[in-house]
C-alpha cells in the first residue's frame, strides 16, 4: 500500500471559523501549490480540517514543514480576502496536528467515512453531500 495519511488540523481555540468559502478557496489553492505532498479527499468543518494525503515528490519533505509553509499561504490569503472586512489580524490555527498513517484499505476506508460524516453528525446537514466545504485536490488519491 502507498504512504497514505490522514490529517487533523484545528482552529486556533476551537472556533467556528472556517466554514465559509473564502476560507475553502484559500486551502484549496493552498494545497495546490504547495505540491510537496498530494491532497485528496478533504473536510473543512467549521473549527477543523480532515485531509488525506501522499508524498508528492522523493525524497520525502518533512510533513511538519510542509504543513506550517500552507498553513502560513492561507492565513496570508485569507487576510488579503478579509481585507477591511476584519478589524484585527486572524488567528486562524492551533499549533499542532493530528496524523495516522493508512495501514489497509479497510482502514483508509473507515477514516473516509468518519470525515465526510463529520457535518451530519454535528448536524450541520441531513447528508454529507450537502456539506459545501469538502472535496478532492487529486482524484486519483481516491
Amino acid at each position: 500500500m502507498p504512504i497514505i495519511l490522514f490529517l487533523t488540523v484545528c482552529s486556533k481555540d476551537k472556533g467556528k471559523i472556517f466554514n465559509n468559502s473564502i476560507f475553502h478557496d484559500a486551502v484549496r489553492k493552498a494545497w495546490i501549490e504547495a505540491d510537496a505532498w498530494k491532497t485528496g479527499y478533504y473536510m473543512i468543518m467549521p473549527d477543523h480540517v480532515h485531509w488525506f494525503c501522499t508524498p508528492g515528490r522523493f525524497p520525502i519533505y518533512n510533513l511538519k514543514q510542509w504543513i506550517k509553509y500552507w498553513k502560513r499561504v492561507v492565513t496570508i490569503n485569507y487576510e488579503k480576502q478579509l481585507e477591511g472586512r476584519c478589524p484585527q489580524r486572524p488567528n486562524l490555527w492551533e499549533k499542532d496536528f493530528w496524523d495516522t498513517q493508512m495501514r489497509s484499505f479497510d482502514h483508509y476506508i473507515d477514516k473516509l467515512n468518519y470525515a465526510k460524516q463529520n457535518p451530519v453528525v454535528k448536524e450541520l446537514v441531513n447528508k454529507s453531500e450537502d456539506w459545501p466545504h469538502q472535496g478532492y485536490i487529486n482524484k486519483e488519491l481516491l
